[in-house]
């Protein structure tokens, strides 16, 4: 199955559950979570016309990590700042 068939099921499946859920809980914001592979233009744009939201995770890229790198020293002062303490993690997260 091609990725772009993949993409247009995921659209498809998107759509039932979020008729599902606005039938049951109509006040329940929606967030659409995809990797970049299941996420079709269409179905972002989809997503838009029907108030949801959507976060597409993208492939690692130089560019991508230094504008992150950034944001990423700016959240963790201002985490500190906070008076909180950087969180111990029992494993190394992947991707590291």
């Amino acid at each position: 199955m091609s990725a772009v068939t993949v993409a247009k099921h995921a659209g498809v499946i998107l759509k039932l559950l979020s008729l599902y859920i606005r039938g049951r809980f109509p006040d329940t914001r929606i967030v659409f979570r995809a990797d970049r592979g299941f996420c079709h233009h269409r179905t972002r744009g989809w997503c838009e016309r029907h108030g949801i939201d959507y976060i597409v995770g993208l492939a690692r890229n130089p560019r991508l990590q230094r504008y992150g790198q950034s944001l990423q020293t700016q959240a963790a002062e201002a985490f500190e700042a906070q008076g909180c303490k950087k969180a111990l993690w029992r494993t190394p997260l992947r991707g590291r």
